[in-house]
């Protein structure tokens, strides 16, 4: 920008007067004609690239629903920026250039300049910058590519899908399926649930799958559910793996927690019914 500037600061600096005479061809422009046409072609040339380069960043990141469509409008709205820029100075050039086609494309340029303005105006953070890295991540993490925003909006749409889809009532449910079903990669999955989780994805998914049982045990006697059937509902496929998380969880086999938290079951599960060593 500065370097164009100063290229083209002699017909910046002359008056009202000698612009009309330039304009209505009594007088030659001060700045030689091919120099003028390198700096309209080159600033083209780098709007277009900033464009392509800015879609290849976002379709090496995430789809991570409304984060990645709006990444992917703002870039649409510059393209179109660009476009409708280079497409003054086509027709210019072919001489084809007419005050119906200015106006048109001076209304396009305008939009789109409008069109970015409220972009950042409703989903500010499409601003904020795109970077390679996060400096302050993990070093694991460091070259994941997953932007802040990107991290952000996986982590929402994965806590949302297990409230709303419970995959984790899948006793085979895996990081490759759950990151299928995000439409993300598994690396993107496995690093949010690690940063903003505390927990591999295994412990994540026991702990949702105990906070769970905890719900049904304590709403539920004996009766209406042995705690081997509670573990089987919330998606553990044998009583020693529940039992084990259960305990890790809240320092309590499940059984005891039934005891001290049901409100309707004071008596014990029969021999043979509740968890080995409870």
């Amino acid at each position: 920008f500065l370097a164009g500037l100063a290229l083209i600061l002699p017909w910046y600096m002359l008056g009202a007067e000698d612009k009309k005479a330039v304009l209505n061809g009594q007088a030659s422009h001060p700045v030689p004609v091919v120099l003028l046409n390198t700096l309209t072609v080159v600033r083209i040339a780098h709007m277009l690239a900033y464009a392509f380069w800015n879609a290849v960043f976002i379709s090496r990141q995430p789809r991570i629903g409304a984060t990645t469509r709006w990444a992917w409008t703002l870039d649409a709205f510059f393209a179109g920026f660009a476009l409708s820029y280079a497409t003054y100075f086509v027709l210019s050039w072919a001489g084809w250039l007419n005050p119906q086609w200015d106006y048109q494309v001076s209304a396009a340029m305008t939009a789109f300049i409008y069109l970015i303005a409220y972009a950042g105006y409703v989903q500010p953070a499409v601003f904020e910058g795109y970077r390679w890295n996060e400096p302050n991540a993990p070093v694991k993490y460091r070259n994941s590519g997953l932007t802040p925003e990107a991290s952000r909006s996986l982590l929402q749409n994965l806590q949302l899908f297990m409230q709303e889809e419970r995959a984790y009532h899948d006793p085979d449910i895996s990081l490759d399926k759950l990151a299928a079903a995000l439409n993300a990669s598994k690396h993107h999955v496995s690093q949010i649930i690690n940063e903003h989780l505390g927990a591999s994805f295994f412990e994540y998914v026991n702990q949702l799958r105990v906070e769970e049982a905890k719900s049904l045990l304590a709403e539920t006697t004996r009766s209406d559910l042995h705690v081997i059937e509670v573990a089987y509902a919330v998606g553990f496929n044998n009583k020693v793996s529940f039992n084990a998380a259960f305990k890790k969880s809240t320092g309590m086999t499940p059984t005891e927690y039934r005891r001290s938290h049901s409100q309707s079951d004071s008596g014990s599960e029969k021999p043979g019914t509740a968890e080995g060593g409870g």
